[in-house]
């Protein structure tokens, strides 16, 4: 439990650490789903630990898979639970899919194994949606059989009264998505005031060999610079400094850039350290 929440808050930390560290928003369509997907996962991921974890440390109540079957699957309502349960796994699955073709596609080995990565990639959700599919047509059998099984797993997980945590598990389908948001919106204002203060310290002018040239403020990536103006610039990676194929020669203004850092140090020791090449994902 402690590695599965620690990982989820991490991974939710750090995608909105880069989303205001990131100077534009303008991406690639494969970049930007799985930036959006990335956002999703805790919106849907809080409701569920609330009503597992949530529910487990604040009533001392032990909840079983049969429990949460029955909520998901039998509640009133229709199976909305359940519905939630399948987005998340499908969201969650393709926003790791993304990040590991970006991380490895560059790679031979995981490039001559492809068919066996989609392969995968698509059974391994599959069989794990029939299995939870599977297990709530058992509960609806069960229930069947004998509605006073129904009747007991949904008094188990009943938390009644007027706490603060009875309200918040009552009102977790507006207030995750609405603490999220929240958080979202902060970054976004930041990224705002960022903007403005970085106006004080003048801009910077890129010239591409296209001829195209523009002004942009001080801490942009030549790579969201290319991306801002329309300028074609590959990046297998999406930007990490793992692939290279950013990778950039500068003819002017070479000595002005600040020193690569420790990413870029050893893209460019890969390469051989090319005289006056930067890789423009980690160049600002």
């Amino acid at each position: 439990a402690a590695l599965l929440y620690g990982s989820l808050a991490a991974h939710a930390f750090l995608g909105l650490r880069t989303l205001f560290f990131r100077r534009s928003l303008k991406m690639p369509a494969a970049e930007g789903v799985q930036t959006g997907f990335g956002l999703l996962i805790p919106v849907i991921a809080i409701g569920h630990i609330l009503g597992t974890a949530g529910v487990s440390g604040a009533t001392g109540v032990d909840v079983t898979y049969a429990m949460k079957m029955a909520e998901f699957w039998l509640a009133d309502g229709g199976p909305v639970g359940a519905l939630q349960q399948i987005a998340l796994v499908a969201i969650l699955w393709t926003h790791l899919c993304i990040g590991l073709s970006f991380a490895f596609q560059s790679r031979r080995w995981y490039r001559s194994a492809r068919p066996l990565w989609l392969s995968a990639a698509i059974l391994l959700p599959t069989l794990a949606l029939l299995g939870f599919v599977d297990m709530g047509q058992e509960a609806a059998a069960r229930a069947a059989a004998d509605p006073a099984w129904l009747e007991t797993q949904r008094a188990k997980m009943a938390v009644n009264g007027d706490g603060a945590f009875a309200w918040i598990l009552r009102e977790r389908s507006w207030l995750a998505p609405a603490f999220v948001l929240s958080l979202v919106a902060a970054i976004l204002l930041a990224r705002i005031i960022r903007h403005a203060l970085s106006m004080r310290h003048g801009r910077v002018s890129i010239r591409y060999p296209e001829g195209v040239a523009r002004r942009f403020d001080r801490g942009v990536s030549i790579l969201e610079a290319s991306r801002m103006t329309g300028v074609p610039h590959a990046a297998f990676c999406g930007g990490r400094g793992r692939c290279t194929t950013c990778r950039i020669r500068v003819d002017e203004g070479f000595e002005e850039l600040p020193p690569p850092n420790e990413i870029e140090k050893r893209s460019l020791a890969r390469l051989g350290d090319p005289e006056r090449v930067r890789l423009a994902c980690q160049t600002r």
